[in-house]
């Protein structure tokens, strides 16, 4: 069985995985200084990323992070737990999201999952909320098979699972420069904020996808929580203090996975091997 912990790609494929992830934000600051559009730099990058995972690292699919059913140690692992968190994860960062800042029908929402640097744009009406609610899910899918897909299994093959953690962490919160330095005029504080919206919510998808040696669930979680976001909230705050608030709401929406992990994995067998984060 092949798995996070077992695998043992060439080294050359994360440092080229990297290197992918930080040219593709020098890019994006550099096409948006120039007035040019630079939001189709993030949709290229998972093309990119998984070019190199195929063949530089010539790993397949499930190695991805989409186990075999029997390699599977619990529900977690699997497709259920990925619709699971998927119907959790909306549900919840709707309601936290709501409750905590207000207000549907988003205008204009600055992506806070893992990797994300864009802003999706909402002329209005429920059709194009619920558009561009999809389009915001299917964007955190894909920086989901980046950052805890093929980075955190390549980083994890060189370094402690800990660590491979924090590097997907880091890389997900660098991935807010093209937005924080050239679309907004916020204060260190409200850079702070939108650096822990996007930071803690990546922690618990690694911890998550190390958890339960899949990417199922940190999948789903990530694209119900930014596809109801996307549908709820107004827009990403501009003043530092209610800014804190929303990295509070995008911070309880993605502890809430923990929980939902811990329950799921107690439906299947018992892990003797289990790897802790």
């Amino acid at each position: 069985m092949t798995t996070i912990w077992n695998y043992r790609g060439d080294h050359r494929a994360l440092w080229a995985v990297i290197a992918s992830i930080v040219a593709s934000y020098v890019l994006a600051m550099r096409l948006a200084r120039w007035g040019e559009s630079w939001q189709w730099v993030p949709l290229a990058l998972p093309v990119a990323v998984l070019l190199i995972w195929f063949f530089l690292a010539r790993a397949g699919v499930r190695d991805l992070g989409f186990p075999a059913r029997g390699d599977r140690s619990s529900p977690a692992a699997g497709p259920l737990g990925g619709a699971v968190a998927l119907l959790a994860g909306a549900v919840g960062a709707g309601l936290v999201a709501y409750g905590v800042l207000g207000g549907a029908g988003a205008a204009e929402l600055p992506g806070i999952g893992a990797g994300s640097s864009g802003l999706f744009v909402m002329p209005g009406g429920r059709s194009a909320i619920a558009a561009t609610a999809v389009l915001a899910a299917c964007a955190a899918a894909a920086a989901e098979v980046v950052f805890h897909g093929a980075l955190l299994r390549l980083a994890a093959s060189r370094w402690s699972p800990r660590a491979a953690v924090a590097v997907a962490a880091g890389l997900s919160v660098l991935g807010l420069l093209p937005l924080m330095l050239t679309q907004t005029e916020g204060t260190w504080s409200w850079l702070a904020a939108t650096a822990c919206a996007v930071l803690v919510p990546s922690v618990v998808l690694g911890w998550a996808a190390v958890r339960t040696g899949a990417l199922w669930m940190s999948l789903g979680w990530a694209a119900g929580v930014t596809g109801a976001g996307a549908a709820v909230l107004q827009g990403w705050p501009t003043q530092a203090a209610d800014a804190w608030a929303a990295a509070g709401a995008a911070a309880a929406a993605g502890v809430l996975l923990i929980p939902v992990v811990l329950l799921l994995e107690r439906v299947g067998p018992s892990r003797s091997s289990r790897h802790e984060v």
